[in-house]
């Protein structure tokens, strides 16, 4: 015997029907509806696509099959998908009998309202306006689909009643080619209706760029602009019609640009002749996106103009020298006159010697270079007053007109060499002699500890100063000069005139020069400086000194009592700027610290000054019973801190009672060789203590906070709160000079 159970699921579909259907036509398509049951139903239909209409009731014989008509008129394009069902419902509201189809209707556009032909270049845009009109006397409300490369523009555009607006997309290609594209405009509650787009996407014209000018034998700089408004990275090849006057600055000729970004690249224009000559070129830029685009550029040479001021010093009674390159920036062949002039532009009269100058070269006349050629013109200046002299070199290139240059030059470059003539450089020269005492250097050696300040005065005399009118410290002016480019000590030592003044029986001028000397670092060797003062009337002299930065003393001694062997003690101060900005800092051991040390953190910022400070916080962590040592070592940008730090074990003895406050101290502090217990009312294990004091040669220290840990809390000796303003403190960190305790 064999017992049987069953569970009824939901009927399968009768069919599966998939219907085309343009937007805003009736399609027709039919359904044949089984009736399986023995009885004659009257059926209801009943659906879930709001775009299908037809009979609501209709009457089927058991047995057979009835067609059934079904109207389809949709509004907007796209794919609607949903079943159609036939039931019988009792007069209890349940389903008798139930067959239904599942339907795909695939909503195809309209034909589009109008066709349009847009077209742009690539990397601008392009606006398209389109007239809508609204005949209907409330407000029309319209979503906007775009289709299409590079077209954007508003979803949601809204019409008032019996009005026409234009609405507006915008079409900015970044591909060259040809592409189609569609505006959907789709109403809440009437039919969508579209303009079909025929985009075209052109290259770009050649960019002509304004004429760019510059003076014959220097070079000036061209900007293009480069965009990739494509969504992937491109690489450009770049090519260069003028390689004679336009130089790229970039190594190869390959220009990588990444996925809508923009670049610059620099293009140098140094002319070969006065005038437009053959100034022209374009450069081309090529990839298989873009495919290429131009620039067109053109320039124009001008008549050198006067170099920059050129300037020569040397000792009384020795010479000095300096080599002007210069380079014949023509295509031509050229003949090279050189002289010097007096500084007065009325005087035409050229010399070889003049004011101490002299060119020191075999031929100063029809000296030949080729197109492209170098030279180095020298000249030696000795001085043989105090005053300083001014003269003009100048370089005069001829062109003849021979037949051998003619005829090895193009039609163009004969034409340039008969508008060329004669060109002349002009490069002013400024003699400036200088004076070194005979005695022994005045500034000596000046000596200051690293991250002090010295400051020092000297008398220094100026032999051969002349000056007419009353002497004062605005006539003068000082360097400082390191004899093997020392950067630091340019830094490290200023001078500056305090007073002037005229010796009554010799006429020389005396001067007191104030120096001040802030070395950072420590130097292992002294080095050798001059402090150079110049008269604004002409004259420099020369004054050696000798420079010696120390090994700093400490600012502070840090004392750090670990409970045991393998535990860490911490001990925590705050640092601040000396100035009022944040400053960057390091902080580490010297070498020759002991390991058992540490510091947090190793670098960051410090505060400015008046600010709370960067906690610094130093670990022990002893290893043995030895004491332990090290040197803490805190660099800022204009100041140095160090530390020795000493690590020990406490000493198992009281409090005395006669605990010594120290003195000049801004808060009560007290001295004890031994740590004290901690108040049970104590509510925190941390301690902050703000520590002032000076530091090497009385100077003026910020502030350390010191954040301290590490307390015993066993009951006071004699059991009473010892909390009360006429009693020592009651509670001992493990860090100060020596003990430091506070209320």
């Amino acid at each position: 015997m064999l017992t049987l159970s069953g569970a009824g699921d939901c009927p399968l579909p009768e069919d599966n029907l998939l219907l085309r259907c343009p937007v805003g036509k009736s399609t027709k398509a039919q359904l044949n509806v089984p009736n399986y049951s023995k009885t004659k139903l009257k059926l209801k239909v009943e659906t879930d696509i709001h775009i299908i209409s037809g009979a609501n009731y209709f009457d089927i014989n058991p047995g057979q099959t009835v067609p059934y008509t079904l109207t389809i008129l949709p509004s907007k394009r796209g794919i609607q998908q949903g079943c159609v069902s036939f039931v019988e419902i009792s007069k209890k509201g349940k389903c008798r009998y139930e067959v239904y189809f599942t339907l795909e209707i695939i909503c195809e556009a309209a034909d589009p309202v109008k066709n349009l032909n847009v077209q742009c270049t690539i990397q601008n845009n392009v606006a398209i306006e389109i007239p809508i009109s609204n005949p209907c006397k409330d407000q029309l409300d319209l979503d906007v689909s775009l289709e299409g490369h590079g077209l954007s523009g508003d979803k949601f555009f809204s019409l008032p009643p019996q009005k026409t607006l234009n609405y507006k997309a915008i079409f900015s290609p970044c591909v060259i080619g040809k592409s189609t594209g569609s505006i959907v405009f789709q109403p809440e509650i009437r039919d969508e209706f579209w303009f079909k787009l025929e985009l075209y996407a052109l290259p770009l014209p050649v960019v002509v760029l304004p004429k760019v000018k510059c003076h014959l034998g220097k070079w000036t700089r061209i900007t293009l602009p480069l965009v990739n408004p494509t969504p992937e990275p491109i690489k450009l090849t770049v090519s260069n019609s003028n390689l004679r006057n336009y130089a790229l600055e970039m190594e190869s000729n390959l220009l990588f640009l990444q996925s809508h970004s923009s670049s610059q690249l620099g293009i140098r224009f140094s002319p070969s002749s006065i005038g437009d000559g053959d100034h022209k070129a374009e450069i081309t830029f090529s990839c298989p996106q873009l495919q290429q685009w131009s620039f067109s550029l053109s320039g124009c040479g001008l008549n050198p103009e006067c170099e920059k001021p050129q300037s020569i010093s040397s000792k009384m009674g020795f010479s000095a020298s300096i080599n002007i390159p210069f380079t014949n920036p023509t295509e031509l062949k050229a003949l090279l006159h050189v002289s010097l002039t007096d500084e007065n532009p009325n005087k035409n009269q050229t010399y070889a010697n003049l004011g101490g100058f002299m060119v020191p070269m075999s031929h100063l006349k029809g000296v030949q270079i080729d197109p492209g050629a170098s030279i180095d013109v020298p000249v030696v200046f000795t001085p043989t007053s105090m005053e300083i002299q001014k003269v003009r070199l100048c370089i005069t290139m001829e062109f003849p007109g021979n037949s051998d240059i003619s005829s090895s030059c193009s039609p163009h470059s004969q034409r340039s060499a008969q508008d060329l003539s004669t060109i002349c450089w002009i490069y002013p020269l400024c003699g400036i002699p200088t004076e070194v005492p005979i005695e022994s250097p005045p500034l000596g050696l000046i000596q200051c500890e690293a991250g002090c300040q010295l400051e020092k005065k000297v008398e220094v005399l100026l032999a051969g100063c002349v000056l007419e009118s009353h002497v004062t410290e605005e006539d003068f002016l000082c360097e400082v000069h390191a004899k093997h480019e020392d950067t630091e000590v340019d830094k490290s030592l200023c001078a500056t005139v305090e007073t002037a003044r005229r010796v009554l029986d010799s006429g020389a001028v005396e001067l007191t020069l104030n120096l001040l000397y802030n070395p950072l670092e420590p130097s292992t060797f002294e080095c050798q400086a001059s402090v150079i003062v110049k008269c604004v009337s002409g004259g420099t002299w020369e004054f050696p000194v000798t420079l010696l930065a120390t090994k700093p003393s400490l600012d502070d001694v840090i004392d750090i009592e670990a409970p045991e062997i393998g535990k860490t003690s911490d001990v925590g101060f705050r640092l601040t700027s000396t100035a009022r900005n944040p400053k960057p800092f390091t902080a580490v051991f010297l070498p020759g610290s002991s390991s058992e040390f540490t510091v947090a953190p190793a670098s960051g910022l410090l505060p400015p000054i008046n600010s709370t400070g960067v906690l610094i916080t130093i670990s022990f962590t002893p290893g043995s019973n030895s004491r332990s040592r090290a040197k803490l070592q805190i660099k800022a940008e204009d100041m140095h801190w160090t530390y020795g730090v000493l690590g020990s074990f406490p000493k198992n003895c009281s409090i005395p009672r006669g605990s010594e406050c120290l003195p000049d101290s801004p808060l009560p502090l007290w001295v004890s060789s031994a740590p004290l217990p901690v108040p049970a009312c104590l509510p925190s294990s941390w301690l902050i203590i703000t520590h002032y004091c000076r530091g090497k040669q009385g100077r003026a220290l910020p502030p350390i906070t010191i954040t301290l840990s590490s307390f015993h809390s066993d009951k006071h000796m004699d059991g009473s709160c010892p909390c009360t303003p006429h009693r020592p403190p009651c509670f001992a960190p493990a860090f100060s000079l020596s003990h430091l305790w506070t209320h």
